[in-house]
């Protein structure tokens, strides 16, 4: 009698908004269900700059422990504004799950705005 195992192999979406004084990071599965949602604000640490590479390790550290923990194979990452942790937390997935994909949705206009116009002398 031969037995067949169900292989799927489960897929998790990381969503990264990133601003200049927090990032927020949202994890949720294929069915668009939330997971883990954490935030850089959420740590009372007693440091000038709450947006570090430090505490976005920390917290990719405990993201990384719970997608283990639910048997997670391959990602996904959308990131979203223009902040200094965009690119931070990625090192540590890279080495123990498969990236699927990583998009950036940032804004970004095309011409901008119009200058000032120049004083008369």
């Amino acid at each position: 009698m031969i037995i067949k195992e169900n292989n799927k192999v489960l897929t998790a979406f990381i969503y990264v908004k990133c601003t200049y004084k927090n990032t927020i990071i949202t994890v949720t599965n294929s069915k668009k269900e939330t997971i883990l949602q954490k935030s850089t604000r959420g740590y009372n640490l007693k440091m000038k700059r709450k947006n570090n590479p430090y505490i976005l390790s920390k917290i990719s550290n405990e993201i990384k422990e719970k997608l283990i923990s639910h048997k997670y194979q391959q990602l996904g990452i959308f990131i979203n504004g223009i902040g200094s942790g965009r690119f931070f937390f990625l090192k540590n997935f890279s080495k123990k799950f498969k990236i699927r994909f990583i998009v950036d949705k940032t804004r970004i206009p095309f011409n901008g705005c119009k200058p000032k116009k120049k004083k008369r002398k």
